[in-house]
Formats: structure tokens, sequence, C-alpha cells
């Protein structure tokens, strides 16, 4: 499996930030293959479908740049 993240990223010229990556594993895989997995590419592994609570940091940051957009115009589009 790393053989093919790298080679993607050689071709593709773009890096893998592991941090930010995840696989999906069906429910029935055990559980020792995914702990395994996961230190093995160094990156997240979940057994179901991302939930809104994976999502939770992003949002964060979004809405942090969405209110300094509007501190900074005063909250209101300005009118041409």
């Amino acid at each position: 499996m790393l053989w093919v993240l790298r080679r993607y990223e050689e071709v593709s010229g773009q890096m893998i930030i592991r941090e930010k990556a995840f696989f999906y594993l069906h429910e029935e895989i055990p559980l020792v293959v995914g702990i395994k997995l996961r230190k093995l590419i160094e990156c997240h592994v979940y057994y179901r479908m991302k939930n809104k609570v994976h999502y939770e940091d992003i949002l964060r940051k979004i809405a942090k740049r969405i209110i300094c957009w509007q501190n900074r115009t005063g909250g209101e589009r300005e009118k041409h």
C-alpha cells in the first residue's frame, strides 16, 4: 500500500499529507488490521463513513475566517 501511495505522489506531483489523509475500512475487517494499517501508513483509519464530528476542526476554521471577514466589512456588503 505504501508503494501505491508513493507512486501516486511521484506520478501526480502532489504530496499526500498523512495527518489529513484517512482510509475507510469495511466493518468486518479485523481491528488488528486497522491498527497495523494506521501504524504502517501513519494516517487515520475509520470503520464507517465520516460523520460531522470528523469535520469539526475544519468547520471551526471556516467559521473563524467568516467572522474575521465580517468584522473587516462591518458585517454588510458594500453597495456600489
